[in-house]
């Protein structure tokens, strides 16, 4: 079950992703509405469920893929702390939804500025309970790639030449802190 605070602002990604042609907007202001709250109701459950006293330190690993010969251990760590800032989290992204509601009505532009802060959200979650350093390195890209679509989002084509470019050698400076760290 706590696998679906983070499938929830994935979904919701995915949903804006792939309706272009979708006219009644309402609906999906509805649909990402529910899935962003009901992912704020979940982290809220699962700090209740690790708020054990009788345990001194409780933590969960959630895995995701577990591969011994390929020595992939891929797992969420959820632990009190991480369960707080997943609150924190969900949190101002439904408040972020619910006060959006009242300005984005039927434009094409506000719909990616939904998507794109969805993924930002993913990208949040998987950062913050990540086990490893490869899945911290991909919910840094994954925010960083968001963040890059929404401020690009308004600019005009000939602006984005440069910021290609900048962008493109901060994710190899990226790599670079990446391999540092790992060996």
């Amino acid at each position: 079950m706590e696998i679906l605070i983070f499938i929830f602002p994935l979904l919701s990604f995915l949903i804006f992703q792939f309706s272009d042609n979708i006219k009644n907007v309402k609906l999906l202001y509805i649909l990402h509405t529910a899935l962003m709250s009901s992912s704020f109701v979940l982290s809220i459950y699962l700090f209740l469920k690790l708020l054990d006293f009788e345990n001194d330190l409780p933590l969960y690993y959630y895995p995701i893929l577990k591969l011994e010969k390929l020595l992939i251990d891929w797992s969420l760590r959820l632990d009190l702390f991480v369960s707080g800032l997943l609150i924190i989290i969900t949190l101002v992204a439904t408040i972020f939804i619910i006060y959006s509601i009242n300005f984005y009505k039927d434009n094409k532009v506000d719909l990616k500025i939904i998507k794109y802060s969805s993924l930002s959200i993913f990208g949040s979650l998987t950062l913050v309970s990540s086990n490893n350093l490869i899945q911290l390195f991909l919910g840094w890209q994954i925010i960083l790639v968001s963040c890059y679509f929404l401020t690009n989002l308004f600019q005009k084509k000939e602006d984005l030449k440069g910021n290609d470019n900048v962008f493109l050698y901060n994710r190899v400076s990226d790599l670079g802190i990446f391999l540092c760290l790992f060996f």
